[in-house]
Protein backbone atom coordinates (compact mmCIF):
# COMPACT_ATOMS: atom_id res chain seq x y z
CA UNK A 1 0.00 0.00 0.00
CA UNK A 2 0.92 3.40 -1.07
CA UNK A 3 2.35 5.18 2.40
CA UNK A 4 -0.05 8.03 3.21
CA UNK A 5 1.19 11.81 3.63
CA UNK A 6 -1.18 14.18 5.16
CA UNK A 7 -0.08 17.70 6.92
CA UNK A 8 3.65 16.69 5.46
CA UNK A 9 4.00 14.33 8.06
CA UNK A 10 4.34 10.32 6.52
CA UNK A 11 1.22 8.86 9.12
CA UNK A 12 2.49 5.32 9.88
CA UNK A 13 0.13 5.21 13.17
CA UNK A 14 -2.76 7.91 11.91
CA UNK A 15 -5.82 6.13 11.54
CA UNK A 16 -7.04 7.12 8.05
CA UNK A 17 -8.22 6.00 4.92
CA UNK A 18 -6.10 5.97 1.93
CA UNK A 19 -7.79 8.13 -0.90
CA UNK A 20 -5.32 8.23 -3.57
CA UNK A 21 -7.72 7.04 -6.23
CA UNK A 22 -11.20 5.15 -6.42
CA UNK A 23 -11.53 1.45 -6.04
CA UNK A 24 -11.28 -0.92 -3.44
CA UNK A 25 -11.89 -1.36 0.40
CA UNK A 26 -8.99 0.63 1.96
CA UNK A 27 -8.03 -0.71 4.95
CA UNK A 28 -7.24 0.86 8.33
CA UNK A 29 -3.26 2.48 8.66
CA UNK A 30 -2.76 2.37 12.62
CA UNK A 31 -2.57 0.96 15.99
CA UNK A 32 -4.86 1.03 19.29
CA UNK A 33 -2.32 3.40 20.90
CA UNK A 34 0.67 3.61 22.98
CA UNK A 35 1.37 1.97 25.93
CA UNK A 36 -0.67 3.46 29.22
CA UNK A 37 1.18 5.88 30.83
CA UNK A 38 0.82 5.64 34.69
CA UNK A 39 -2.89 4.92 36.22
CA UNK A 40 -1.91 7.34 38.79
CA UNK A 41 -3.93 10.27 37.27
CA UNK A 42 -2.83 13.77 37.83
CA UNK A 43 -4.62 16.79 39.13
CA UNK A 44 -5.65 17.72 35.70
CA UNK A 45 -7.11 14.31 35.03
CA UNK A 46 -8.82 14.10 37.96
CA UNK A 47 -12.42 15.57 36.88
CA UNK A 48 -15.85 14.76 38.29
CA UNK A 49 -16.90 14.62 35.32
CA UNK A 50 -19.48 11.13 34.59
CA UNK A 51 -17.99 9.15 31.69
CA UNK A 52 -19.38 5.29 30.38
CA UNK A 53 -18.81 3.16 27.53
CA UNK A 54 -22.54 2.48 26.07
CA UNK A 55 -21.48 -0.02 23.60
CA UNK A 56 -18.44 -2.01 22.08
CA UNK A 57 -18.45 -2.92 18.17
CA UNK A 58 -17.27 -6.56 17.90
CA UNK A 59 -17.42 -6.65 13.86
CA UNK A 60 -19.99 -8.56 13.14
CA UNK A 61 -22.25 -5.29 14.39
CA UNK A 62 -20.10 -3.16 12.66
CA UNK A 63 -16.12 -1.64 13.37
CA UNK A 64 -14.41 2.08 13.41
CA UNK A 65 -16.88 3.88 13.80
CA UNK A 66 -15.07 7.07 12.48
CA UNK A 67 -18.09 9.36 12.22
CA UNK A 68 -20.12 11.32 14.74
CA UNK A 69 -23.19 10.61 16.05
CA UNK A 70 -26.74 11.90 14.92
CA UNK A 71 -29.77 12.23 17.57
CA UNK A 72 -33.40 11.79 15.64
CA UNK A 73 -36.56 11.67 18.41
CA UNK A 74 -34.17 10.17 20.88
CA UNK A 75 -32.42 7.68 19.25
CA UNK A 76 -28.81 8.09 17.87
CA UNK A 77 -27.87 6.66 14.63
CA UNK A 78 -24.11 6.62 13.23
CA UNK A 79 -22.15 4.61 10.70
CA UNK A 80 -19.04 2.47 10.81
CA UNK A 81 -16.20 1.72 8.45
CA UNK A 82 -16.15 -1.59 8.44
CA UNK A 83 -18.58 -4.32 8.68
CA UNK A 84 -19.66 -7.82 8.22
CA UNK A 85 -21.34 -8.18 4.98
CA UNK A 86 -20.45 -11.66 3.21
CA UNK A 87 -17.04 -10.83 5.13
CA UNK A 88 -16.62 -7.98 3.70
CA UNK A 89 -15.08 -5.02 5.33
CA UNK A 90 -18.02 -2.31 4.12
CA UNK A 91 -19.51 -0.61 6.76
CA UNK A 92 -23.15 0.14 8.11
CA UNK A 93 -25.53 2.50 9.41
CA UNK A 94 -26.60 1.63 12.90
CA UNK A 95 -28.51 3.13 15.52
CA UNK A 96 -28.32 2.75 19.29
CA UNK A 97 -30.47 3.91 22.52
CA UNK A 98 -29.04 6.28 24.88
CA UNK A 99 -29.08 3.42 27.48
CA UNK A 100 -26.89 1.52 25.02
CA UNK A 101 -28.79 -1.05 22.99
CA UNK A 102 -27.82 -0.99 19.15
CA UNK A 103 -28.82 -2.11 16.38
CA UNK A 104 -27.93 -2.96 12.57
CA UNK A 105 -30.18 -0.85 10.07
CA UNK A 106 -28.39 -1.55 7.03
CA UNK A 107 -25.07 -2.93 5.86
CA UNK A 108 -23.51 -2.08 2.65
CA UNK A 109 -22.95 -4.57 -0.08
CA UNK A 110 -20.12 -4.69 -3.49
CA UNK A 111 -20.94 -2.02 -6.21
CA UNK A 112 -23.49 -0.07 -7.01
CA UNK A 113 -23.67 0.05 -3.59
CA UNK A 114 -21.71 2.60 -1.39
CA UNK A 115 -19.19 1.42 0.75
CA UNK A 116 -16.95 3.23 3.76
CA UNK A 117 -19.27 5.25 5.08
CA UNK A 118 -16.77 7.76 7.03
CA UNK A 119 -18.86 10.70 7.88
CA UNK A 120 -21.64 11.58 10.07
CA UNK A 121 -25.69 11.24 8.62
CA UNK A 122 -28.26 13.81 8.49
CA UNK A 123 -31.85 13.72 9.03
CA UNK A 124 -34.21 15.84 6.14
CA UNK A 125 -38.14 15.04 5.54
CA UNK A 126 -38.36 11.71 8.15
CA UNK A 127 -35.50 9.89 6.02
CA UNK A 128 -31.33 9.45 6.83
CA UNK A 129 -28.86 10.72 4.48
CA UNK A 130 -24.91 10.12 4.31
CA UNK A 131 -22.25 9.47 2.02
CA UNK A 132 -19.93 6.87 1.40
CA UNK A 133 -16.00 7.07 0.76
CA UNK A 134 -16.34 4.39 -1.83
CA UNK A 135 -18.22 2.22 -3.87
CA UNK A 136 -21.02 2.89 -5.88
CA UNK A 137 -21.00 2.40 -9.99
CA UNK A 138 -17.63 4.15 -10.23
CA UNK A 139 -16.53 2.85 -7.18
CA UNK A 140 -15.51 6.63 -6.35
CA UNK A 141 -18.08 6.60 -3.41
CA UNK A 142 -21.98 7.58 -3.29
CA UNK A 143 -24.80 9.87 -1.56
CA UNK A 144 -27.55 7.49 -0.19
CA UNK A 145 -30.43 7.95 1.91
CA UNK A 146 -32.16 5.69 4.27
CA UNK A 147 -35.05 5.08 6.09
CA UNK A 148 -35.35 4.35 9.62
CA UNK A 149 -36.51 0.65 8.65
CA UNK A 150 -33.23 0.19 6.74
CA UNK A 151 -34.52 0.47 2.64
CA UNK A 152 -31.20 2.08 1.56
CA UNK A 153 -31.09 4.10 -1.88
CA UNK A 154 -27.76 5.42 -3.91
CA UNK A 155 -28.71 9.22 -4.97
CA UNK A 156 -25.99 9.83 -6.50
CA UNK A 157 -22.32 7.87 -7.48
CA UNK A 158 -19.49 9.51 -8.11
CA UNK A 159 -16.46 9.18 -10.39
CA UNK A 160 -17.97 9.44 -13.58
CA UNK A 161 -15.26 10.77 -15.74
CA UNK A 162 -16.70 12.71 -18.77
CA UNK A 163 -18.55 14.45 -16.23
CA UNK A 164 -15.60 15.86 -14.35
CA UNK A 165 -17.33 14.47 -11.06
CA UNK A 166 -15.88 14.47 -7.78
CA UNK A 167 -14.56 11.49 -5.93
CA UNK A 168 -14.63 10.44 -2.66
CA UNK A 169 -16.70 12.47 -0.17
CA UNK A 170 -15.29 12.02 3.57
CA UNK A 171 -17.59 14.45 5.15
CA UNK A 172 -21.71 14.79 6.20
CA UNK A 173 -23.72 16.98 4.34
CA UNK A 174 -25.87 19.95 5.07
CA UNK A 175 -29.51 20.87 4.48
CA UNK A 176 -30.02 24.03 2.79
CA UNK A 177 -33.69 24.76 1.85
CA UNK A 178 -33.98 20.79 0.57
CA UNK A 179 -30.85 20.87 -1.17
CA UNK A 180 -28.11 18.69 0.56
CA UNK A 181 -24.72 20.37 0.13
CA UNK A 182 -21.21 18.88 0.49
CA UNK A 183 -17.42 18.41 -0.02
CA UNK A 184 -15.33 15.33 -1.83
CA UNK A 185 -11.66 14.89 -1.21
CA UNK A 186 -10.60 14.92 -5.09
CA UNK A 187 -11.51 14.46 -8.52
CA UNK A 188 -11.79 12.65 -12.04
CA UNK A 189 -11.53 13.38 -15.54
CA UNK A 190 -10.09 16.19 -17.13
CA UNK A 191 -10.12 17.52 -13.84
CA UNK A 192 -8.02 14.91 -11.14
CA UNK A 193 -7.30 15.78 -8.29
CA UNK A 194 -9.42 18.39 -8.44
CA UNK A 195 -11.87 18.35 -5.03
CA UNK A 196 -15.30 20.13 -5.09
CA UNK A 197 -18.27 21.08 -3.54
CA UNK A 198 -21.78 19.65 -4.99
CA UNK A 199 -25.25 19.81 -4.22
CA UNK A 200 -27.59 16.76 -4.76
CA UNK A 201 -31.54 17.13 -4.59
CA UNK A 202 -33.37 13.86 -2.73
CA UNK A 203 -34.43 13.11 -6.16
CA UNK A 204 -30.52 12.80 -7.34
CA UNK A 205 -29.58 15.40 -9.37
CA UNK A 206 -25.93 16.31 -8.66
CA UNK A 207 -24.06 19.70 -9.72
CA UNK A 208 -20.82 20.68 -9.50
CA UNK A 209 -20.54 24.02 -7.80
CA UNK A 210 -16.58 24.75 -7.58
CA UNK A 211 -13.80 22.89 -8.16
CA UNK A 212 -10.66 23.96 -5.78
CA UNK A 213 -7.62 24.89 -7.68
CA UNK A 214 -5.34 25.04 -4.84
CA UNK A 215 -2.30 27.07 -3.52
CA UNK A 216 -2.10 30.06 -3.91
CA UNK A 217 -4.49 31.10 -4.52
CA UNK A 218 -7.69 28.78 -3.62
CA UNK A 219 -8.05 25.70 -1.24
CA UNK A 220 -7.71 22.41 -1.61
CA UNK A 221 -8.75 19.00 -0.07
CA UNK A 222 -12.11 19.38 1.93
CA UNK A 223 -12.50 16.86 4.31
CA UNK A 224 -14.89 18.26 6.12
CA UNK A 225 -18.73 19.68 5.86
CA UNK A 226 -20.26 23.10 5.47
CA UNK A 227 -21.80 25.13 7.93
CA UNK A 228 -24.53 27.67 6.82
CA UNK A 229 -24.52 30.82 8.25
CA UNK A 230 -26.48 34.24 7.07
CA UNK A 231 -26.85 33.40 3.26
CA UNK A 232 -23.25 31.48 3.13
CA UNK A 233 -21.55 28.23 3.37
CA UNK A 234 -18.63 27.94 5.21
CA UNK A 235 -16.03 25.57 5.43
CA UNK A 236 -12.38 23.96 5.79
CA UNK A 237 -9.34 22.78 3.43
CA UNK A 238 -6.39 20.41 4.41
CA UNK A 239 -4.70 21.81 1.68
CA UNK A 240 -4.35 24.71 -0.71
CA UNK A 241 -3.65 28.10 0.37
CA UNK A 242 -1.39 31.23 0.10
CA UNK A 243 0.25 29.69 3.32
CA UNK A 244 4.08 29.12 2.69
CA UNK A 245 5.20 26.70 5.40
CA UNK A 246 4.72 23.84 2.23
CA UNK A 247 5.59 24.12 -0.74
CA UNK A 248 1.49 23.81 -1.73
CA UNK A 249 -0.14 25.37 1.44
CA UNK A 250 -1.58 24.06 4.80
CA UNK A 251 -5.28 24.79 4.62
CA UNK A 252 -7.92 27.64 4.70
CA UNK A 253 -11.14 28.60 5.72
CA UNK A 254 -13.42 29.13 2.53
CA UNK A 255 -17.29 30.58 2.05
CA UNK A 256 -19.15 29.81 -0.86
CA UNK A 257 -22.73 31.10 -1.95
CA UNK A 258 -25.55 28.64 -2.77
CA UNK A 259 -24.91 29.43 -6.24
CA UNK A 260 -21.36 28.92 -6.28
CA UNK A 261 -19.64 32.17 -5.82
CA UNK A 262 -16.31 30.46 -3.16
CA UNK A 263 -13.83 32.92 -1.31
CA UNK A 264 -10.74 32.26 0.85
CA UNK A 265 -11.78 33.72 4.25
CA UNK A 266 -8.50 33.23 5.88
CA UNK A 267 -5.30 30.99 5.22
CA UNK A 268 -3.54 28.87 7.21
CA UNK A 269 -0.11 30.33 7.63
CA UNK A 270 2.29 28.72 10.20
CA UNK A 271 5.53 30.47 8.83
CA UNK A 272 9.10 29.00 8.11
CA UNK A 273 11.26 29.39 12.13
CA UNK A 274 10.21 27.31 15.06
CA UNK A 275 8.25 27.77 17.08
CA UNK A 276 5.60 27.61 14.93
CA UNK A 277 2.49 28.92 16.99
CA UNK A 278 -0.28 28.82 14.25
CA UNK A 279 -2.06 25.83 13.44
CA UNK A 280 -2.67 24.74 10.00
CA UNK A 281 -4.43 21.22 8.04
CA UNK A 282 -7.84 21.53 9.47
CA UNK A 283 -9.55 18.40 8.87
CA UNK A 284 -13.14 19.37 10.40
CA UNK A 285 -15.83 21.44 9.95
CA UNK A 286 -16.74 24.36 11.86
CA UNK A 287 -18.87 25.60 14.52
CA UNK A 288 -20.62 29.26 14.71
CA UNK A 289 -21.23 30.85 18.57
CA UNK A 290 -22.84 34.18 17.23
CA UNK A 291 -21.24 34.87 13.84
CA UNK A 292 -17.81 33.99 15.07
CA UNK A 293 -16.39 30.32 13.42
CA UNK A 294 -15.00 28.24 15.92
CA UNK A 295 -12.18 24.89 14.28
CA UNK A 296 -9.62 22.65 15.01
CA UNK A 297 -6.49 21.96 13.36
CA UNK A 298 -4.41 19.13 13.07
CA UNK A 299 -1.35 20.42 13.43
CA UNK A 300 0.88 23.46 14.55
CA UNK A 301 0.38 25.53 17.51
CA UNK A 302 3.34 25.95 20.26
CA UNK A 303 3.51 22.13 21.06
CA UNK A 304 3.50 20.73 17.25
CA UNK A 305 -0.26 18.88 18.28
CA UNK A 306 -2.39 21.13 16.25
CA UNK A 307 -5.59 23.91 17.87
CA UNK A 308 -8.05 25.39 18.70
CA UNK A 309 -9.24 29.03 16.63
CA UNK A 310 -11.71 31.26 16.03
CA UNK A 311 -12.03 33.17 12.35
CA UNK A 312 -14.59 35.82 11.65
CA UNK A 313 -16.43 35.85 8.79
CA UNK A 314 -13.92 38.85 7.25
CA UNK A 315 -11.20 36.60 7.76
CA UNK A 316 -9.51 37.56 11.51
CA UNK A 317 -7.57 34.38 12.77
CA UNK A 318 -6.80 34.10 16.99
CA UNK A 319 -5.69 30.32 18.24
CA UNK A 320 -7.45 30.17 21.18
CA UNK A 321 -5.33 26.63 22.54
CA UNK A 322 -2.14 24.47 21.59
CA UNK A 323 -2.32 21.20 22.58
CA UNK A 324 0.51 18.99 23.62
CA UNK A 325 1.61 20.58 26.82
CA UNK A 326 1.96 17.45 29.98
CA UNK A 327 -1.24 15.40 30.02
CA UNK A 328 -3.20 17.71 26.93
CA UNK A 329 -4.27 15.98 24.17
CA UNK A 330 -3.03 15.98 20.20
CA UNK A 331 -3.87 16.24 16.81
CA UNK A 332 -7.73 16.96 17.34
CA UNK A 333 -8.91 15.74 14.04
CA UNK A 334 -12.34 16.45 14.88
CA UNK A 335 -14.98 19.66 15.22
CA UNK A 336 -16.31 20.95 17.77
CA UNK A 337 -19.65 21.65 20.02
CA UNK A 338 -21.07 24.96 21.64
CA UNK A 339 -23.29 24.26 24.91
CA UNK A 340 -23.84 26.65 27.38
CA UNK A 341 -20.83 28.45 26.75
CA UNK A 342 -18.26 26.47 26.14
CA UNK A 343 -16.69 24.58 23.53
CA UNK A 344 -16.49 20.74 23.57
CA UNK A 345 -14.32 18.32 21.29
CA UNK A 346 -11.51 15.15 21.27
CA UNK A 347 -8.10 14.82 20.38
CA UNK A 348 -7.38 11.75 18.82
CA UNK A 349 -3.22 10.98 20.49
CA UNK A 350 -1.89 11.37 23.70
CA UNK A 351 -3.57 12.54 27.43
CA UNK A 352 -2.87 10.61 30.55
CA UNK A 353 -2.98 7.14 28.54
CA UNK A 354 -1.74 8.17 25.35
CA UNK A 355 -5.09 7.43 22.60
CA UNK A 356 -6.85 10.57 23.17
CA UNK A 357 -8.96 13.14 25.01
CA UNK A 358 -12.30 14.63 25.51
CA UNK A 359 -12.13 18.30 26.36
CA UNK A 360 -13.28 21.87 26.87
CA UNK A 361 -12.78 25.08 26.35
CA UNK A 362 -14.18 28.47 26.83
CA UNK A 363 -14.35 31.38 24.26
CA UNK A 364 -11.44 33.07 26.00
CA UNK A 365 -9.18 29.83 25.45
CA UNK A 366 -9.21 28.00 29.21
CA UNK A 367 -9.10 24.41 28.72
CA UNK A 368 -9.60 21.50 30.48
CA UNK A 369 -9.25 17.68 29.82
CA UNK A 370 -12.42 16.23 31.11
CA UNK A 371 -11.32 12.34 29.90
CA UNK A 372 -8.25 10.42 28.78
CA UNK A 373 -8.90 7.49 26.84
CA UNK A 374 -7.19 4.18 26.33
CA UNK A 375 -7.08 2.41 29.94
CA UNK A 376 -8.42 -1.06 29.95
CA UNK A 377 -11.77 -1.75 27.81
CA UNK A 378 -12.08 2.11 27.20
CA UNK A 379 -12.20 3.32 23.68
CA UNK A 380 -9.31 4.56 21.86
CA UNK A 381 -8.25 7.29 19.27
CA UNK A 382 -11.57 9.41 18.75
CA UNK A 383 -11.49 10.97 15.52
CA UNK A 384 -14.76 12.52 15.28
CA UNK A 385 -16.70 14.95 17.41
CA UNK A 386 -19.48 15.21 19.88
CA UNK A 387 -23.43 15.68 19.97
CA UNK A 388 -24.76 17.65 22.55
CA UNK A 389 -28.30 15.92 24.02
CA UNK A 390 -30.02 17.33 26.64
CA UNK A 391 -26.78 18.53 28.60
CA UNK A 392 -24.60 15.12 28.05
CA UNK A 393 -22.26 14.43 25.09
CA UNK A 394 -22.07 11.33 22.85
CA UNK A 395 -19.36 10.05 20.78
CA UNK A 396 -17.34 7.53 19.21
CA UNK A 397 -13.84 5.72 19.15
CA UNK A 398 -12.42 4.68 16.00
CA UNK A 399 -10.64 1.89 18.38
CA UNK A 400 -10.73 0.30 21.57
CA UNK A 401 -13.78 -1.31 23.41
CA UNK A 402 -13.78 -4.52 24.73
CA UNK A 403 -13.49 -5.85 21.33
CA UNK A 404 -11.15 -3.17 20.16
CA UNK A 405 -13.32 -2.34 17.21
CA UNK A 406 -14.41 1.11 18.79
CA UNK A 407 -17.04 2.37 21.15
CA UNK A 408 -20.22 4.63 21.72
CA UNK A 409 -19.54 6.39 24.85
CA UNK A 410 -21.24 9.18 26.79
CA UNK A 411 -19.70 11.95 29.16
CA UNK A 412 -21.71 14.68 31.34
CA UNK A 413 -19.78 17.47 31.87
Amino acid sequence: MERLYIGRVALTTAVIFVLAGCGGTQPLIGSPGKIPKSITASAQHAQSSRYEVLFSFNGANGKNPSAGLLDWNGKLYGTTTRGAYESQALGNVFSITTTGKEKVLYDFHLRPDGNDPAAALIEMNGKLYGTTVQGGTYDCGTVFSLTRTGKENVLHSFGFAPFSDGVNPTAALVDVNGTLYGTTLSGRGPFLGASTVFTVTPQGIETVLHRFTGYPSDGASPRAGLVYVKGLLYGTTEGGGSGKYFHNGVGTVFSITPGGAEKVVYSFNPGYSPPVKSGFDPYAGLTNVNGTLYGTTVYGGAYQCGTVFSVTRTGIEKVLHSFGYDEDGCTPYAGLVYVKGMLYGTTRDEGAYGNGTIFSVSLSGSTKVLHSFGYGSDGSAPFTGLIDVNGTLYGTTLLGGTYGDGTVFALTP
